[in-house]
């Protein structure tokens, strides 16, 4: 393959499933499944939309709970506009192309045309699952260096009807794409193309537009964060894709297995880091909870939580005491709770007026490094 145009390698390399790149593509590997070798998708059956999926976590296959998680990734797989129902219209075929980004190791059995199958059972599942055509896993093990490396990504890239960002380790996800022609080609994918995008666990971690926990030095408990809010393990690193405005996603940072791993503090922390480092104006912390996600339209800002819930949206104001080496103090910090089935606007910060499953609340944290809640119920999430 070394000494085939960059396009032609790309042709040939789908052809031989799980063959590593030679020394000319030596930092990923690649999966193909379905039709290959990946050409133009050019049979479109609507208009697609710029969804962006954020899903919190527990969502591979193995975890996955089909009546929960199901309907998430059956949105993003109808927002791509190539889809068609093979359970009530047994004679169509599916066009879309899928591709998952990850640095998984294991390159087989992550991509999303076997995860589709795995998912899927007829006799107890909705009907309108929708099935993809063919799925690409890119599997990273270093930052790629060339540019012949780089355009085979992006043309992958630019070839996806869904891109797709797998659980694992965020740290080496800012290490081999920020700033980088995949992060640019991520953002034109939703901002001019108007396809979805999502990703679950490390895969949501990296999709605010504020700031990214990057876990560079390994990850950090909300004890610990709120202990010295500038410890080394608490790295807050530039955002790998611009959503543009009107997603609402520019002031926000994400975090993942939310009330499963006891995370509010550690978000109440990232974003009073925010607030005091970038003077953001109430810089948001998105908080999902495993077998959860916001289905959020980027052209609107307006979106939607499914799955088991909750979603926690923190609204920091400016913090009482945000410094090195001192414990986070604030307090009066607005919190909402959304359940799921609720819809939620990231640019007023609020669900329907008349929908009694999310509300307000406020959240402290004080000199004994505890998260206290007023007016839910004393409960934090």
């Amino acid at each position: 393959l070394q000494n085939l145009p960059w396009a032609l390698a790309l042709v040939a390399t789908c052809l031989l499933l799980n063959v590593s790149f030679s020394s000319a593509y030596k930092s990923f590997l690649v999966n193909c499944d379905g039709a290959c070798p990946l050409v133009a998708n050019q049979s479109s059956s609507g208009a697609s939309v710029g969804l962006i999926g954020l899903f919190g976590g527990e969502m591979a296959p193995g975890e996955v709970i089909n009546s929960v998680d199901l309907p998430l990734f059956s949105a993003l797989l109808r927002a791509t506009g190539t889809t068609c129902d093979p359970y009530l219209k047994p004679d169509c075929v599916p066009s879309t192309v899928v591709l998952s980004l990850t640095t998984d190791s294991n390159c087989t059995g992550i991509d999303w045309l076997h995860w589709a199958y795995w998912w899927v059972n007829p006799s107890n599942f909705d009907p309108e699952t929708i099935l993809p055509k063919t799925a690409i896993t890119l599997c990273f093990h270093d930052r790629p260096t060339t540019d012949d490396e780089w355009n085979t990504i992006v043309s992958y890239a630019t070839a996806a009807d869904l891109i797709w960002f797998t659980g694992g380790n965020q740290e080496t996800y800012v290490d081999f794409w920020a700033d980088s022609p995949l992060s640019q080609a991520v953002s034109l994918h939703v901002t001019e193309r108007q396809k979805p995008v999502g990703g679950e666990s490390a895969g949501l971690a990296i999709l605010g537009n504020g700031a990214v926990f990057g876990a560079l030095y390994g990850s950090v408990e909300s004890t610990q964060a709120i202990a010295d809010p500038y410890q080394k393990a608490i790295s807050l690193v530039s955002p790998l894709f611009d959503f543009g405005s009107n997603s609402g996603l520019e002031n926000v940072i994400t975090d993942t297995h939310f009330m499963q791993r006891n995370r509010m503090g550690r978000l109440l922390t990232f974003t009073a880091r925010l607030k005091a480092d970038l003077n953001l104006t109430n810089p948001i912390g998105l908080g999902i909870s495993e077998h959860t996600g916001l289905l959020l339209n980027a052209s609107s800002g307006e979106g939607v939580v499914l799955g088991r819930g909750p979603l926690n949206v923190v609204i920091m104001n400016e913090p009482e005491r945000c410094e090195p080496l001192k414990s986070l103090l604030v307090s009066n910090v607005t919190t909402l709770h959304v359940s799921s089935g609720v819809p939620l606007s990231l640019h007023t910060l609020s669900g329907p007026e008349s929908d009694k499953r999310w509300w307000k609340y406020s959240l402290a944290v004080n000199k004994d490094l505890e998260v206290v809640s007023t007016g839910n119920d004393g409960r934090v999430y």
